[in-house]
């Protein structure tokens, strides 16, 4: 079955899928505060048979391509994470995170074998702003670095997002208003 998902690029699953297989090995610690809390952890897993998707030219049309998914090699990844909470005031909250992990990619492109070491990393803050009991303020962003897969190289990407919330009716009622990548990053 194929699904045209845009103009260019044609998406075709898959059944001679084999299922991927993951075996995950954690170690994580939380630290707790008076003000917040602190969780650190590594992390190494070992990816049987992974699923990756897969850019082809469309046979049929050499302007226009074609996304499937394939499985490739057994890989292997590893990282750190490190997240928390802090309430510096009792109308303002924080959350940060920052993950950083290392990754092998094998899979065949086309017809041939290619073996990419992918090292990437991840920041997020979201804070929240208690202006009123019913009215809240909320502010995210993130950032990510660059990631080598087997046929691209993403971009680093960030964004920031701003909202309201506001909950009325003895809080039965909330009305919400989100405002994405507000600075058209």
């Amino acid at each position: 079955m194929r699904d045209f998902s845009s103009p260019r690029i044609t998406v075709i699953g898959n059944p001679e899928l084999d299922p991927q297989f993951t075996n995950s090995l954690e170690l994580n610690y939380t630290q707790n505060f008076s003000k917040g809390n602190l969780n650190t952890g590594l992390f190494y897993r070992v990816i049987n048979n992974e699923i990756n998707q897969t850019l082809l030219l469309d046979p049929e049309d050499p302007n226009k391509l074609i996304l499937t998914f394939a499985n490739g090699e057994d890989n292997s990844a590893f990282g750190a994470e490190i997240s928390g909470s802090y309430k510096p005031f009792k109308w303002w909250s924080l959350n940060p995170s920052f993950e950083l992990y290392t990754r092998n990619i094998r899979g065949i492109v086309g017809s041939q074998y290619v073996e990419v070491e992918n090292t990437a990393y991840n920041l997020r803050l979201n804070q929240t702003f208690n202006v009123t009991k019913a009215l809240s303020l909320q502010l995210f962003g993130m950032y990510r670095s660059r990631a080598q897969h087997l046929q691209i190289e993403a971009q680093e990407m960030y964004f920031i997002n701003a909202g309201a919330r506001y909950n009325f009716l003895n809080d039965k009622a909330t009305i919400s208003l989100n405002f994405n990548d507000i600075f058209d990053t």
